[in-house]
């Protein structure tokens, strides 16, 4: 079992925390069924009841808002290490699962930099980052390429960002999932694509593009020191919701956009290559292959006007 497990089609992306020089394996692992759903035969026949319909994943959401679901939180604090220090709440207070998974953190649990020229994560997150993108060819993720037009749902759109910088966010079971504005400006447009509810963990590429066959939120972002830049939101499996909390048009750096109900998702940030200067360490690490340990308000970037 253990060497079927090691197979391609369950290998994890390895991490690397900013401040280190080693990768490690990935801690907050799918599980084995899941895995299993990511091999070839099963992935094709099961996926059109799993993946391509909301059923599964709305069934999850409606009986994580159960009270039931709460005895699960203690368990999920041990197994995925997460510090019940940082939440808004003692464990005990929150009444149902996707209480306690979409919870607040205590004030200044993410310091950020507060200069208006610094790009912060907009997210706790495993992070790629690609630089001098081709809206055409796109990029690759674990071998699978990536259209610029068919993620955001406009090739005109994907046109403005020729050679520019995509930042991939991908959120872990374990992580904290709200999300928020990586600099200050204002909100100009916005739409939602269709799609699936696949897995975003890296072991399904192998079958999959997730972050172009699932659902998607598309909003566009403008500011004086990023210019225009594209923020979507990435449904997935056992996601039940993305729920939006920001209201108003204008925003300032980390102020909260929304938050993901139970699951793991994923969020992109399209930028343009004539605004941003994105942090080297972030692009080597992705092109050696590790995905970067990062918490919402670090710094991903500045601006060149800056």
């Amino acid at each position: 079992m253990h060497k079927f497990f090691n197979h391609k089609y369950y290998s994890d992306t390895p991490v690397i925390e900013r401040t280190s020089t080693t990768a490690r394996p990935e801690t907050d692992r799918p599980s084995l069924l899941l895995r299993a759903v990511y091999t070839p035969v099963l992935h094709l026949l099961l996926a059109p009841f799993l993946f391509k319909k909301s059923w599964a994943t709305r069934l999850l959401g409606w009986i994580c808002d159960r009270r039931i679901s709460r005895l699960y939180i203690g368990r999920a604090v041990t197994r995925f290490n997460v510090n019940p220090n940082e939440a808004d709440s003692p464990l005990n207070q929150y009444r149902t699962f996707n209480e306690f998974f979409s919870r607040r953190l205590t004030p200044g649990a993410r310091p950020y930099d507060t200069t208006p020229g610094v790009l912060v994560s907009p997210v706790d997150c495993r992070l790629s980052a690609y630089q001098q993108v081709d809206p055409r060819e796109g990029f690759q993720i674990k071998g699978k390429r990536v259209n610029i037009g068919e993620l955001s749902g406009s090739e005109e759109l994907a046109a403005e960002y020729a050679n520019g910088v995509i930042v991939l966010a991908r959120l872990a079971f374990s992580d904290y999932h709200r999300f928020h504005f990586p600099f200050a400006g204002e909100k100009t447009d916005s739409w939602s694509l269709s799609g699936g509810y696949e897995s975003v963990h890296p072991c399904a590429y192998h079958q999959t593009r997730p972050i172009l066959h699932n659902v998607r939120k598309v909003t566009i972002l403008n500011s004086s020191t990023f210019g225009k830049t594209a923020y979507i939101e990435v449904g997935a499996f056992a996601v039940s919701s993305i729920v939006q909390t920001h209201t108003g048009p204008t925003f300032d750096k980390m102020d909260e956009k929304g938050y993901f109900k139970i699951g793991a998702s994923a969020i992109l940030l399209l930028l343009r290559s004539d605004q941003l200067h994105i942090d080297q360490d972030l692009i080597k690490n992705t092109e050696a292959g590790y995905e970067t340990r990062i918490r919402a308000g670090e710094r991903l970037g500045f601006s060149i006007h800056s």
